[in-house]
C-alpha cells in the first residue's frame, strides 16, 4: 500500500513538471515570436509579426507615373527645372519633358539678354500640363529699365560736365590773381594790361591759360546742349506700356470686375460627348462628367485684348466690342498669362469637353423650341448668310439656355486640348477629361461668320489647327474653375 502511494506521488509530481515546462515554452514563443518545429529539438524557424503597411510598400514596389509636360516660349531660353538643366526651348519649337505628378519650379534664362524668369507649375494626371514661358515680357520690361537707367546716367554725366565747366572759370581766375596780391584789384583789367605783367612768369602762365579754356567752355556748352535736349524728349515720349492695363489700382479693379461679372456659373453634370452619326470617325460617343466652372458669357473682345496686350491683331479693327481674331493658340495663352498676373486669378481656355457640355446643355428640346436647327442657328449665330463676311459685336444674337452668347457663330474658338483623332475610341467614362498629353494641333470648336455648311454648327464637331497658326475667323473665350 505504501509502495502504491509512493508511485502515485511520483507520477503526480512528474506530470506537474511536464505541464509547467509546456506552459513556459508557449509563453516564450508568444513573447519572442519564435516557434519550435514539432519533431526537431534543434530546428527553429523565426516568424516575426508582420506590419501590414510596411509589408505592402516593400513588396508592391509602386513606381511614380511619368507625364508629358509641354514647355513653350516666346524667347529662346535655357530651361531649368529645380536646379537641373533640361535643355533649350526655342520660339519655333516646343519642348516636352517627362515628369511625375507634383509641384515644380522652373527657371528660364534668355539666350540673348540673360534675363531670367522663375515660376512654379503643377503637373497633374489628366490635365493638359502645358507651361508657357512668357520670357519676352520680362526681357521687354528689363530693356525699358536698362534704357531708362542709361538715359538717366547720360543726363547725370552731362549735368556733371556742365557743372565742372562752370566751376573751372572761377578757379582759374582765383589762381591767376593769387601769386600777385596787387592783381586782386585788377581783375577787370583788359587783356592789354595782362601783357604788362608778363615779367612775372607764374602770373604770365596763369593769364595765358584761361584764354583757350574760355573757348573750350563755349564750344563744349554749345555741343552738350543739343544732346541734352534730345534725351529730355526721349524721356517725355509715352511708351507702349501706357496702352496696357492701367497701373492705377482702381482702373485695374474695374477692368477685372467687368470680366468676372461676365462669367456664367455652370453646374456639374453628365452628358454623352461625341456623335456616332457624324461623317468623321473622331466623334465616338462616350459618357463624360463635367465639374462646376465659370464660363465666359462672351468671346474675348478686341478692347479686352488691347487693354492687356497693348495692340490689336484683328482684321476687323473698327469694332472694339467685336471678338478678337487673327490670334494663334500661343498668343491666346500669352493673353491669359498676363491677365492672371494682373488679376491674381486663374483664367484658362476651356477644354473641348467643357465647351461641348455647355453647348449641349439645352439639348434637342432647345433647338426644337426655336423651330428646328436652321431657325435656331439664325437666331443664335453669325454665319455667312447673315454676317456680311465679318465679325459682329458680341452679345447681339440670342444666347443659349445657359446665357452664353455666340457659342456656335461669330468666331470659332480655341480650346486647351491637343487634337487626336482616335482619342474618343480610347476614352472611357471620365470626369473633366483634359485630352491627350501631347500632339501637333490644338482643338477648335464652333462655327464662324465665314461658315455656310450646316454641319459646321454641330456642338460635337471637332476642328484643329497648329498652335502657332492664325485665322481671321478664330478667336477664343476664357473659363475659370470654381474652388
Amino acid at each position: 500500500m505504501i509502495r502504491f502511494l509512493f508511485i502515485l506521488l511520483i507520477s503526480i509530481l512528474f506530470s506537474k513538471h511536464c505541464l509547467s515546462q509546456l506552459v513556459t515554452k508557449e509563453t516564450k514563443q508568444d513573447k519572442t515570436g519564435i516557434a519550435q518545429a514539432p519533431n526537431s529539438k534543434n530546428s527553429i524557424t523565426k516568424m516575426p509579426a508582420v506590419n501590414n503597411s510596411n509589408f505592402i510598400l516593400k513588396d508592391t514596389g509602386i513606381s511614380a507615373i511619368l507625364l508629358d509636360v509641354l514647355f513653350a516660349t516666346n524667347e529662346d531660353c535655357d530651361l531649368y527645372v529645380g536646379e537641373e538643366f533640361k535643355g533649350t526651348v526655342n520660339r519655333s519649337k516646343h519642348k516636352y519633358l517627362k515628369l511625375p505628378p507634383g509641384s515644380y519650379v522652373y527657371k528660364a534664362k534668355s539666350k540673348s539678354t540673360f534675363d531670367e524668369l522663375k515660376e512654379t507649375f503643377v503637373v497633374r494626371d489628366g490635365d493638359s500640363n502645358e507651361v508657357f514661358i512668357d520670357l519676352l515680357y520680362v526681357v521687354d520690361e528689363n530693356n525699358q529699365q536698362r534704357e531708362s537707367i542709361k538715359n538717366k546716367n547720360l543726363i547725370d554725366s552731362q549735368i556733371l560736365v556742365s557743372t565742372k565747366n562752370k566751376i573751372i572759370t572761377p578757379k582759374l581766375e582765383s589762381n591767376k590773381i593769387e601769386p600777385n596780391k596787387e592783381a586782386e584789384n585788377k581783375t577787370i583789367i583788359p587783356s592789354t594790361e595782362e601783357k604788362k605783367i608778363e615779367p612775372n612768369k607764374e602770373t604770365g602762365k596763369k593769364i595765358i591759360v584761361p584764354k583757350p579754356e574760355e573757348k573750350k567752355i563755349e564750344t563744349s556748352e554749345e555741343k552738350k546742349i543739343e544732346p541734352y535736349k534730345e534725351v529730355e524728349k526721349k524721356i517725355v515720349v509715352p511708351k507702349p506700356e501706357e496702352k496696357k492695363i492701367p497701373t492705377n489700382k482702381k482702373a485695374e479693379d474695374v477692368f477685372i470686375n467687368a470680366i468676372l461679372s461676365d462669367m456664367v456659373s455652370i453646374n456639374e453634370g453628365n452628358f454623352i460627348m461625341g456623335n456616332n452619326k457624324a461623317q468623321s470617325n473622331d466623334e465616338i460617343e462616350h459618357p463624360v462628367t463635367i465639374g462646376p466652372l465659370l464660363f465666359s458669357r462672351y468671346e474675348v473682345t478686341q478692347q479686352q485684348w488691347e487693354n492687356v496686350m497693348g495692340y490689336n491683331p484683328s482684321n476687323n479693327k473698327d469694332c472694339s466690342t467685336c471678338p478678337v481674331e487673327n490670334v494663334s493658340w500661343e498668343e491666346a495663352m500669352d493673353f491669359i498669362i498676363k491677365l492672371n498676373e494682373v488679376s491674381n486669378k486663374k483664367f484658362r481656355l476651356p477644354t473641348e469637353a467643357e465647351w461641348e457640355y455647355v453647348a449641349k446643355i439645352g439639348g434637342k428640346s432647345e433647338i426644337d423650341k426655336e423651330g428646328g436647327p436652321e431657325k435656331y442657328i439664325k437666331k443664335t449665330a453669325w454665319y455667312s448668310g447673315n454676317s456680311n463676311k465679318k465679325t459682329h459685336p458680341v452679345g447681339e444674337k440670342q444666347p443659349n439656355v445657359s446665357g452664353i452668347y455666340d457659342l456656335l457663330g461669330n468666331v470659332s474658338e480655341w480650346c486647351a486640348d491637343w487634337y487626336e483623332a482616335d482619342f474618343y475610341k480610347k476614352a472611357k467614362s471620365q470626369k473633366n477629361p483634359g485630352g491627350p498629353i501631347s500632339g501637333t494641333e490644338k482643338v477648335i470648336r464652333g462655327g464662324s461668320y465665314n461658315d455656310s455648311s450646316a454641319d459646321r454648327f454641330r456642338p460635337s464637331l471637332r476642328n484643329k489647327l497648329k498652335p502657332e497658326s492664325k485665322s481671321l475667323d478664330i478667336g477664343f473665350r476664357i473659363v475659370m474653375e470654381v474652388n
